[in-house]
């Protein structure tokens, strides 16, 4: 777990998924996460997913859970770790808007770089 101001980056929990999905199926914030088309996935899909790869922590990569004063309110990660080179690229966020609380998305790129930089 990774702790921020305001902000926590955890790993994803299968709970989490109704809540996230909600949040990608939202068109604004699917089209911020990704970099192709905004394709319409169920539920079902989205737990298949979970369930047989990208949440999964890994040598090369890892998921977080996007809390904002205790709040889901997206996902984000890490992936093509190299540890021998201390490098990795931010993965997309999919962050719903926060209502004026300030940006999730800015406050878990910052956590995220000050805890891999230390």
């Amino acid at each position: 777990m990774l702790t921020g101001d305001r902000v926590v980056l955890r790993p994803i929990q299968r709970a989490d998924l109704p809540r996230l999905w909600e949040l990608i199926s939202d068109f604004e914030v699917a089209v911020l996460g990704t970099s192709g088309p905004v394709l319409p996935r169920s539920l079902a899909e989205f737990e298949a997913t979970f369930d047989h790869d990208p949440a999964q922590p890994g040598k090369d990569r890892a998921y977080f859970a996007i809390e904002l004063d205790g709040e889901l309110i997206g996902e984000a990660g890490l992936h093509r770790i190299d540890h021998s080179v201390a490098r990795a690229s931010w993965a997309s966020a999919s962050v719903a808007p926060t209502g004026g609380r300030g940006s999730g998305r800015t406050r878990s790129v910052r956590c995220s770089i000050t805890h891999s930089s230390t």
